[in-house]
């Protein structure tokens, strides 16, 4: 063989590497994103089981917050409680489908709005904790939102959706 054939011969086999190891990246990659969904799947089930637990513990001022019924100062600030853990859940949802998939990120922040619809107490503290940040970001002379400020805005959207276009609703104690 001359030496341009085996010139022509390296380069091929060179070529024929690089294209290799870009398709074995490829794969690599991809299965470290199925790995990612697993254990995002299974962070949120543990998430969830957390959450089911918290509020079962708590059932009745769960129940009576929902029906924005009458609570005691302690009984408003665990409810308090419970909607920032129901909030911090559905936002950590959102953040992990927006990021890695599989599921439609949209549904969190829609799931959440329609909670906040069909349960005036939820809805009555997620105003609250709305206007809260609205005049701590109006005191800081802040124009930049804090946090996620992109799924409240989400949430707040869908919410107004639903209050355009639902009739008033009547939903039994679920957990969503």
């Amino acid at each position: 063989m001359k030496n341009s054939d085996w010139k022509a011969t390296a380069e091929l086999v060179g070529i024929a590497a690089i294209v290799v190891s870009l398709v074995f990246v490829g794969v690599q990659l991809s299965l470290y994103r199925n790995v990612s969904i697993v254990e995002a799947r299974a962070g949120l089930t543990d998430r969830v089981l957390n959450l089911t637990e918290i509020i079962n513990d708590n059932e009745d001022v769960w129940r009576r917050g929902l029906d924005n019924d009458e609570l005691t100062p302690a009984e408003e600030a665990l409810f308090v409680g419970l909607y920032n853990a129901v909030r911090s859940h559905m936002l950590t949802q959102w953040v992990r489908w927006t990021r890695i998939g599989p599921q439609d990120p949209d549904v969190s922040p829609q799931s959440f709005a329609y909670a906040l619809y069909t349960h005036p107490g939820l809805r009555r503290i997620h105003e609250a904790v709305v206007t809260f940040r609205q005049n701590r970001q109006s005191a800081f002379e802040s124009d930049v939102a804090t946090g996620f400020g992109e799924f409240d805005v989400l949430v707040n959207n869908y919410l107004q959706e639903l209050d355009q276009s639902m009739p008033e609703p009547n939903t039994q104690y679920i957990f969503w």
